[in-house]
């Protein structure tokens, strides 16, 4: 009887082929899902029970609590079996495509370089204003956070002459960069609109409206149900006959409305 050396050959291969495939499956339904919630079981005992998830990594899971104000980290190493899908579920409203969600926020600043025709006179100043981020998406998309509309006062003094500014501006806010690690993410913001402009001279007075611009930079961290930042920001102001610019930090607060998350 002669044995046909192809068929234990083949039979590797289909038996191969068929662990590739277990483990791909098995790989696929370990996958977690954004936005449900999970039991997780460590292996302290410290058990997270009914958190959902917001960031998987390679690393860790950053999920969020609803009684807690800020997200929570969990190692895999630390965990003593797999994550497994929890029996209530938040029940999710039908897919919308915008959202009613809202962020005020109040800041000051000093503007200490000034440029252009008058920065001889008024080298620096102080602003401050608030508004609304309008955070339409639930997601940023390619980068864009929100929709922001800003309100402010700007004052550049040399006695007795000044510069007073009241601005309208809107523009969009982008999400540069997050850092779970201290519940923190760096922002950009770029807005445009008017600006009614008072100048006081020596002798003369003049009020108009006009062109003006900022960019942001923000650096924003949680701290509770507040969210704190730090910003870098230019100011421009155009007509036709005087172009002026300035540059400055500030800082900031910021209070979500309802279950808008800041990033």
């Amino acid at each position: 009887m002669t044995l046909n050396p192809e068929k234990p050959m083949r039979m590797k291969l289909l038996l191969g082929s068929f662990l590739i495939s277990l483990s791909a499956l098995q790989a696929a339904t370990q996958a977690l899902e954004p936005g449900k919630n999970y039991d997780f079981f460590q292996k302290n005992g410290q058990n997270v029970l009914g958190a959902e998830l917001m960031e998987e990594s390679a690393s860790q899971y950053q999920v969020r609590l609803k009684y807690l104000p800020k997200p929570i980290l969990i190692s895999k190493e630390n965990l003593a079996k797999p994550p497994a899908l929890s029996k209530a579920q938040e029940v999710k409203p039908g897919k919308k495509s915008f959202y009613s969600d809202f962020i005020v926020h109040a800041s000051g600043g000093y503007s200490y370089l000034s440029m252009g025709p008058l920065s001889s006179i008024f080298p620096s100043g102080f602003q401050a204003g608030g508004g609304v981020d309008w955070l339409f998406m639930r997601e940023p998309f390619y980068r864009l956070q929100s929709l922001s509309s800003y309100a402010g006062f700007t004052l550049y003094q040399n006695t007795p002459r000044k510069i007073q500014l009241v601005s309208i501006l809107a523009g969009p806010k982008f999400l540069l960069w997050k850092i779970p690690a201290i519940d923190a993410a760096v922002f950009g913001s770029a807005l445009a609109g008017m600006s009614f402009a008072n100048l006081t001279g020596y002798t003369f007075t003049s009020s108009y409206a006009t062109f003006s611009a900022m960019g942001i930079l923000h650096f924003e961290k949680r701290v509770k149900m507040f969210v704190v930042g730090l910003q870098l920001y230019v100011n421009y102001l155009g007509d036709n006959n005087i172009t002026f610019a300035s540059t400055g930090v500030g800082v900031s607060v910021l209070y979500p409305i309802g279950g808008a998350r800041p990033f």
